[in-house]
């Protein structure tokens, strides 16, 4: 799919630089990232995953999950289609709120396990330091187990940001937090307030 669409993207005529700039890009010291003459996919998209698990997807033939299992194969299947100039998402949304109301559809095993398998799939199908996901500022079982799955795998991907809310972010849950970006350089704490 990349390498059709860098083709159709070439058929017209590199846009106009300067001698000046010319020169610098033909040294190196200027990059266009290889994205084409014109590039007709945006770098940064951010859906609305929460259509998606609201909703369903005609386009995708997803319905609108009804349990941990489907949700995660709905945001791992979405994932692929973000039309990005990368082909990936650099988002993926606030994990917690996308899978929370699905926690009671499986047991404390098969949770821990689907949380780690959708981590890891990330990590896999989209290894690129860009891939970013949130966390809202509520304590919860979601946000526990991903800062617990992220700290056991020490994986890169994705970046990871709570959003700390001083009114609704329990100090055990920033505690949390702390303690995995002291290990793993993440999560990053963005300050939130409602």
């Amino acid at each position: 799919m990349r390498v059709l669409a860098k083709i159709a993207e070439n058929l017209i005529p590199y846009p106009e630089v300067s001698p000046e700039t010319r020169e610098l890009m033909t040294k190196g010291i200027i990059h266009d990232l290889d994205e084409g003459h014109a590039p007709y996919r945006p770098r940064y998209i951010l859906p609305d995953y929460l259509v998606l698990i609201e909703k369903g997807s005609r386009y995708l033939e997803l319905e609108s999950p009804r349990n941990m299992y489907e949700a995660v194969a709905a945001l791992i299947s979405m994932y692929n289609y973000v039309p990005s100039i990368t082909s990936y998402p650099v988002y993926i949304g606030d994990v917690d709120v996308l899978l929370r109301k699905f926690v009671g559809t499986v047991n404390e095993i098969e949770l821990i396990n689907l949380l780690t398998l959708y981590w890891r799939l990330i990590d896999r199908l989209f290894p690129d330091a860009f891939v970013h996901a949130n966390l809202s500022p509520e304590d919860n079982e979601i946000n526990r187990k991903i800062l617990e799955i992220d700290r056991s795998i020490k994986q890169t991907v994705p970046n990871l940001t709570l959003k700390y809310d001083p009114e609704r972010t329990s100090e055990e849950l920033a505690l949390l937090a702390v303690r995995n970006a002291l290990q793993l350089s993440k999560p990053y704490l963005s300050l939130h307030v409602s």
